[in-house]
């Protein structure tokens, strides 16, 4: 028998970019696609399992996006509708939008419906690009069956990759930070994490056809290097307040970037919980502490009577 062979060709390697709708994504590493296929086995008692049965089939594409900071990448991966969400907001957008992989190695892949999963983790520092892995969920396209092909993805002609790049879009420096009138000056810059809660939607004929907004949480840690023991212990209330009192502190953290095209990240009414005070040598009087963000329900249901969670916009060109 004789040995294999192969042609360079054959061998599929190598990075690439992402295109949703009509917004081109670079990514920090690897792009990730994942298709999720469920299952269930059907049983007879006199003979054992049968082969596996299709029950449901999603896509997942992760990726760390770059440090390229842009109003449309923004609004991309911090929609305004999850800022300020209705209650039983639907994730997928109304109409579908594709998500195109495009590898340096010419192929492409391209999900035919697909939609934000999760907000990226963000950094706010000197010393790194501002987001953490973002995830895109693909189902089966609207109006389509499962059995027709391109309902789920397809594989557009290749086409050889051609991106114009430059290091200098990349935008990371220094932030300022207030919490109330209070300037935080941090060890380590913030890290901002968002907590989406979602639920599926899934008819049995179908498969999951969207998701529920069920909640959406935002948080931000750091370490201060200017917080004293009694201004913590002042800010967690343990004593002054009966219990069951609201901790809302009415007061906004506002991080902002000392450069043009940076982020101005907003954590509304952000209330200050876990964090110590600790006593040794080579570190601050305060450890690392988290403040939360609450919404004021002051309107009647839809979010144009509620206030924003949080809000994420970019530091203006200065005027002439």
């Amino acid at each position: 028998m004789a040995s294999p062979t192969y042609t360079s060709t054959n061998l599929h390697r190598g990075p690439g970019t992402l295109t949703y709708g009509s917004q081109k994504l670079h990514s920090q590493e690897k792009i990730s696609a994942d298709v999720k296929v469920e299952t269930w086995r059907p049983k007879v008692s006199t003979h054992g399992e049968g082969a596996p049965r299709i029950s449901d089939a999603t896509g997942e594409i992760s990726f760390t996006p770059s440090g390229i900071i842009t109003q449309a990448i923004i609004d991309l991966l911090y929609p305004a509708a999850l800022r300020n969400p209705t209650p039983g907001l639907r994730l997928f957008p109304a109409s579908d939008v594709a998500l195109l992989i495009h590898g340096i190695d010419t192929y492409k892949v391209q999900f035919t419906r697909a939609a934000l999963h999760n907000m990226p983790t963000l950094k706010l520092s000197p010393k790194a690009t501002a987001f953490g892995e973002a995830t895109f969920h693909a189902l089966i396209a609207q109006a389509a069956s499962r059995e027709t092909a391109g309902s789920f993805y397809t594989l557009p002609t290749a086409a050889a990759w051609s991106e114009i790049f430059s290091d200098s879009n990349i935008v990371a420096g220094p932030y300022n930070a207030l919490w109330g009138s209070t300037p935080i000056l941090t060890e380590d810059g913030f890290e901002i994490s968002f907590d989406l809660g979602l639920n599926a939607i899934y008819i049995d004929s179908i498969g999951t056809v969207d998701y529920e907004v069920e909640s959406v949480g935002v948080s931000a840690t750091c370490t201060p290097v200017n917080m004293s023991a009694s201004q913590l212990l002042a800010a967690k209330h343990a004593e002054g307040m009966a219990l069951g009192s609201s901790l809302r502190s009415g007061d906004d953290l506002v991080i902002t970037s000392e450069l043009t095209g940076g982020l101005v990240v907003s954590l509304f009414d952000a209330v200050l919980g876990e964090g110590p005070a600790q006593w040794q040598a080579n570190a601050s009087r305060t450890g690392q502490i988290t403040f939360t963000a609450c919404r004021s329900l002051t309107g009647e249901g839809a979010s144009t009577t509620l206030d924003k969670i949080f809000d994420i916009t970019l530091v203006p060109e200065p005027e002439a």
